[in-house]
């Protein structure tokens, strides 16, 4: 009796032919995802200037990110230092917010108590007027 293997199929030349098209498309298709990979996780570097917290989908604080502050919301404790933002403590069961750590872009969201930390980068604190809203 004869055992196969999972390589048997190269032996009996299966392997359908790779021809210099395929290649040169796996090659295309492999830069451009390496290049979008760059493009979502390379791109901007710059981290973002305001830290804005709502609460219940109203903008309770719009502050600096380089002014060190401890904010007191009923149900949260926030912390900004050394341009970093963290959920100190939480009122929430399963402390996920505080658990998320420093940040110094992006967004921390605690769904129990309704509140989102987002830190955002604005080039100046007047109004925009865009296409929409103007």
């Amino acid at each position: 009796m004869i055992k196969k293997t999972n390589l048997d199929f190269l032996k009996f030349g299966l392997l359908p032919q790779i021809r210099i098209g395929d290649f040169l498309l796996f090659i295309l298709l492999l830069i451009l995802s390496i290049g979008g990979m760059f493009y979502v996780y390379g791109g901007e570097t710059n981290n973002g200037n305001r830290v804005i917290i709502e609460v219940n989908n109203i903008e309770q604080f719009n502050l600096p990110i380089d002014v060190d502050k401890v904010i007191d919301l009923r149900h949260l404790l926030v912390e900004i230092k050394d341009k970093k933002v963290r959920v100190k403590d939480a009122d929430c069961q399963n402390k996920l917010c505080v658990k998320q750590g420093w940040i110094d872009r992006g967004s921390i969201i605690c769904l129990p108590n309704r509140v989102v930390i987002i830190i955002k980068n604005i080039k100046n604190n007047h109004a925009v007027i865009d296409a929409i809203s103007g």
